[in-house]
């Protein structure tokens, strides 16, 4: 009994050391509990923090691009409005640059054509009027050789009179008479014929002016004919290169559309893959907070086990030398009680 009272004793000390150190790894675990210094907590708030910030990262990063696209100031797509402006812009204004010249060539063939005709007008009338001169010129001609006759035949007859009258004859006066009368007539043929040249001669120079003029009007229409020609010879070749340019502006234009098409696919991907992403940093997240909990429930279920380990361990350490020293005095009281019997 007495040795195992002692050594009740000394085992007391043993046990009370192993409670000593249970009741401060349970303090331990109670206090970083609360202080929030639990290792495991510590590592999954971190890891809380670093996905909620990976999650609200991915989640500006999908919702700007997402804006940008629903409210058209993505820089893509202004940069591709601005294009398909700027090329429907300068293929419209090939198109109308294209119609006017069409129209200033189609106005220029019939001004040169009406030029043309204008001056064949003229060709016409200048030989007409060319004509006139000539007929008039050789009837001019004619009356002057005419009036020449007529001067001469003047003078022969009145030689001719001058004779009979220095006859003196009856009939030589006659004949003398008859004479005068036919240079009277001749005189009055003569003055005829000077009043008809002069007649021809303003004539003459009517037409001359007229010739003048309609030579002057047929160089002028011609020289503009002329010069029509050049410029619908520039404007031809103006209207074939415009026309590989509308061809180009066109072509250009419907590039640039099935670019922006494949563009707009990419981008749609891209969004695909901004959700993706920002999904998978919400799934990490949430994963994250359920490994929270679990490390919170963790510790929390270790004090528990390290309270209920030192609770137990305290009422062991007293029950045992208890029921021992019990046990060991019955047996002894037994011992007595045989030995009384005998």
């Amino acid at each position: 009994m007495q040795r195992k009272k002692a050594s009740a004793r000394a085992n007391n000390k043993t046990v009370g050391a192993g409670i000593a150190a249970a009741k401060k790894r349970l303090d331990e675990a109670v206090e970083n509990r609360s202080n929030g210094t639990n290792a495991g907590i510590v590592a999954a708030k971190a890891s809380v923090e670093q996905s909620l910030d990976a999650y609200k990262s991915a989640q500006k990063t999908y919702e700007d691009y997402k804006n940008s696209l629903e409210k058209q100031y993505n820089p893509e797509i202004v940069g591709e409005k601005n294009s398909r402006e700027n090329l429907a812009y300068g293929e419209k204004s090939s198109q109308l640059k294209y119609n006017q010249l069409i129209n200033d060539f189609s106005d220029n063939k019939k001004k040169s054509s009406d030029n043309r005709v204008l001056a064949q007008d003229c060709n016409s009338r200048i030989d007409a009027i060319q004509s006139r001169i000539d007929d008039l010129t050789r009837k001019s001609t004619d009356i002057g050789i005419r009036m020449s006759d007529v001067q001469n035949e003047i003078s022969d007859i009145g030689s001719k009179g001058q004779s009979y009258k220095e006859q003196g004859s009856e009939v030589n006066k006659n004949e003398a008479k008859k004479l005068e009368d036919d240079i009277k007539s001749k005189r009055q043929e003569l003055n005829s014929l000077t009043r008809y040249q002069e007649e021809i001669k303003i004539e003459l120079s009517k037409l001359s002016d007229e010739l003048a003029s309609a030579k002057s009007q047929k160089e002028k229409y011609t020289s503009e004919a002329d010069a029509l020609d050049k410029e619908i010879d520039s404007q031809r070749k103006n209207l074939d290169q415009m026309s590989i340019d509308i061809e180009k502006a066109h072509d250009d234009l419907k590039s640039d559309a099935d670019k922006s098409i494949k563009a707009s696919q990419a981008r749609d991907d891209q969004l695909k893959t901004y959700k993706l992403a920002m999904d998978t940093a919400e799934n990490s997240y949430k994963a994250a907070l359920v490994s929270l909990k679990s490390a919170q429930t963790s510790a929390d279920n270790e004090i528990s086990m390290l309270r209920d380990a030192l609770n137990s361990a305290n009422a062991n350490s007293n029950n045992l030398d208890e029921v021992e020293l019990k046990y060991l005095n019955e047996e002894l009281e037994k011992t007595k009680i045989r030995a009384l019997k005998d």
